[in-house]
Parts: structure tokens; sequence; C-alpha cells
């Protein structure tokens, strides 16, 4: 099962690598952009997790993009700038986005991820 992953901070990028590289492949990314390109060629990840506030393509947008050529894509937006941007849109997108806020526990990936791999059986 893969897993991509796109922040602009690369020490969140390294941390996630190693954490979930024992059990899934994992692909990242330090532009949206070029994260964006990979899943055009590949879609098949069981999740995409992103930042939500980056540079060049926002994570709304970044995510709205993800959603429009696979509407079943699970989210897990990594966040810690708390806003109603982003509450409006975590509600907006419930059946496909879940929130790990920042600073997060990494042991809260394994519980959505485990809740990503129930949903889709």
């Amino acid at each position: 099962m893969d897993i991509l992953i796109v922040d602009d901070d690369p020490a969140i990028l390294e941390i996630l690598d190693i954490y979930l590289s024992d059990k899934y492949t994992v692909r990242t990314f330090n532009s949206s952009t070029l994260a964006f390109e990979e899943y055009q060629n590949n879609t098949a990840y069981l999740a995409v997790i992103t930042d939500f506030f980056m540079p060049l393509i926002s994570g709304d947008e970044f995510i709205k993009k993800i959603l429009k050529i696979n509407p079943k894509q699970k989210i897990i937006i990594c966040s810690g700038t708390p806003s109603t941007e982003l509450d409006s849109f975590i509600k907006e997108y419930s059946n496909a986005v879940y929130h790990i806020p920042k600073p997060f526990d990494l042991k809260e990936f394994d519980v959505v991820i485990e809740s990503i791999v129930k949903t889709i059986g």
C-alpha cells in the first residue's frame, strides 16, 4: 500500500517517511506541484497526506485537484495553523478528509490510516 506525502517542511517529510515506511511504500514531495504531477501518473495511493497551507498550489487547491481525479481518495490534512478556512474545508469534504493537527503524535497516523484501510475493505 502506497502513501503520498506533501509538505513544504523537510523535517515533517523525513519524520513521516521514517515512521510510515515500515508498513507502507512512501513517496514524499516538498512541492504540491510535483506531488500532483506524481499523482496524475499514479492514483493508486491508500492515502495522501498533505499540509494545508503551502506555497504554489495551496493545500485546498491540491486536494480539490486530487479529488477531481479520484473522488474516493482519502486525504489526511496535517496542519498546525488553525483557521476557519481549514475548518470549513474539512466539513465540506468530510467524506474524504481526515485532520491531524501539528504538532502531532505519530501514533495518530496509525489510527487514521487503519481507519482508512477498514473503510476500503
